[in-house]
């Protein structure tokens, strides 16, 4: 009844917010590296039998050692095959962007959820290309070209405060999460929004938190007004569903030709936030 009655009080609003699409790396691939696996150390095993069979001498290093790589060789496929089997941890973040809502009464939640939504269209659009999270599909060897040019830009923001490395990133047009993120609290300083960069230590990602309390180790202290920038990935939510949404940077892989970013959920187990003090601190 309470839930109910919600919908019809004034004070509370619908607020629309954005994500990244995920999507599970396709198994196909995983089992087919199975299959592999199995069918060479099978035909390994065999031959060593045959091996054995055929032995007119002592030599008998070779067919056992051969069947000790067969045995390796099925041991790998039955690690994959139970490796696909578990729930997978790690997902693959594409292009688009998923809205979605909630129901709220917090004018600070709806101001800050479309300071960050400007955030993260400002900083895209200064600095539209990423080495490792891609809005089109990159081949291999972009993904390299994109990956030295990122490390030069690096190399000459070290030495220069916020507003100057914010110049820098913007003028190469290329970053990742650390330099998106100094791109944002710079672009936020300068229009007087309390943000913060936050890192994941245990993991690998920095994003930005808008309206973050003195008392920022303690999530529980968090007012429903926080909300989540990530310029990285254009992700605009609100702090409590941090768990659901914010993701951890694992490596770049290629999949069908292309390269997509695979991730990791924030897991309260093994990742913990600390607050980014240094303007020259990239991760």
């Amino acid at each position: 009844m309470n839930t109910l009655s919600s919908f019809f009080r004034s004070d509370i609003k619908t607020l629309y917010f954005q994500v990244p699409e995920e999507t599970t790396p396709k198994l196909e691939y995983s089992i087919f590296r199975e299959k592999v696996f199995f069918i060479s150390g099978g035909f390994v095993l065999i031959n060593a039998v045959r091996r054995f069979i055929l032995l007119k001498s002592d030599d008998w290093v070779v067919p056992i050692l051969e069947a000790v790589f067969g045995v390796f060789l099925c041991h790998v496929g039955f690690q994959l095959k139970e490796a696909r089997e578990l729930p997978s941890l790690e997902v693959a973040l594409t292009s688009k962007l998923e809205k979605k809502t909630i129901r709220s009464s917090s004018p600070l939640l709806e101001l800050n959820l479309k300071l960050g939504k400007e955030i993260v269209d400002y900083v895209r659009k200064e600095v539209p290309i990423s080495s490792n999270y891609h809005l089109t599909p990159i081949t291999i060897e972009e993904y390299y070209k994109r990956s030295v040019l990122l490390d030069s830009i690096r190399d000459r923001i070290r030495n220069y405060d916020f507003s100057l490395s914010a110049k820098i990133i913007k003028k190469g047009g290329i970053g990742n999460c650390g330099e998106l993120a100094i791109v944002g609290y710079q672009y936020a300083k300068e229009k007087n929004i309390p943000i913060q960069r936050v890192t994941i230590n245990g993991g690998d990602h920095t994003f930005l938190g808008i309206g973050l309390p003195s008392s920022f180790s303690d999530r529980s202290s968090w007012g429903e007004e926080v909300v989540i920038c990530d310029p990285w990935n254009r992700g605009v939510y609100p702090a409590i569903f941090l768990e659901s949404y914010l993701k951890s940077f694992v490596m770049c892989d290629e999949i069908d030709g292309e390269i997509v970013s695979i991730v990791e959920s924030f897991n309260p187990n093994i990742h913990t936030l600390s607050l980014m003090e240094d303007p020259l601190e990239i991760v």
